[in-house]
């Protein structure tokens, strides 16, 4: 067997962690969501809107490159777990440890591969890109369109409409698409008093 194969194999299995990563949010029933069952629906969401987008920008989106983004962007969290959004101290800090973090889950791998993985990570990171800023908008409604469907919403957490514009608003306002979605989101919740306005 090829050391490339191994790298491979090793890097496949490590990456399954991911679905031992609680989030903050409820999958249904008992149990809250992983971050391989989130990273999943991001990438559902960026194939379900893509026309959309292209429609709203005029533009052909890089679909492939977003796709593996979405189902990237969340490893590091093997290693550091998923931090609330609404924890900015502590986000903050997690955030500055996650280049290196990403270096080392990557490392062993093949050179082409671990190139690409690193142009992926570099390109969301500095989210300059209509793809990359793409897959953060949709990162951010992921969660609040769980928080809806499974009826958990804001209200028992105490946050209200304004604390949820504040953690949704700097990620969506790239986009109509987005941002429409945001709006039915909050209004389908506000209907269903799970989330109040403040």
């Amino acid at each position: 067997m090829s050391e490339t194969l191994t790298s491979q194999f090793e890097f496949i299995k490590h990456a399954q962690s991911l679905k031992n990563i609680e989030r903050a949010v409820q999958a249904g029933g008992e149990r809250n969501e992983n971050s391989a069952e989130h990273s999943w629906s991001v990438a559902l969401l960026l194939w379900t809107l893509e026309h959309d987008f292209e429609d709203e920008f005029g533009t052909k989106l890089d679909s492939e490159r977003m796709m593996k983004m979405a189902l990237m962007h969340d490893l590091v969290e093997i290693e550091t777990g998923d931090v609330s959004v609404w924890d900015g101290k502590k986000r903050t800090q997690t955030e500055r440890n996650e280049g290196e973090i990403f270096v080392t889950l990557t490392e062993k791998l093949p050179h082409s591969f671990q190139s690409e993985l690193s142009d992926l990570w570099t390109e969301l990171q500095k989210g300059k890109t209509m793809e990359s800023r793409l897959v953060h908008g949709v990162d951010r409604l992921s969660g609040a369109i769980q928080r809806l469907v499974t009826g958990q919403g804001w209200v028992n957490e105490g946050h209200g409409e304004s604390d949820l514009d504040d953690i949704q608003l700097e990620k969506i306002s790239c986009s109509r698409v987005l941002t429409d979605i945001y709006t039915m989101i909050k209004r389908e919740a506000k209907e269903k008093d799970l989330l109040r306005e403040d």
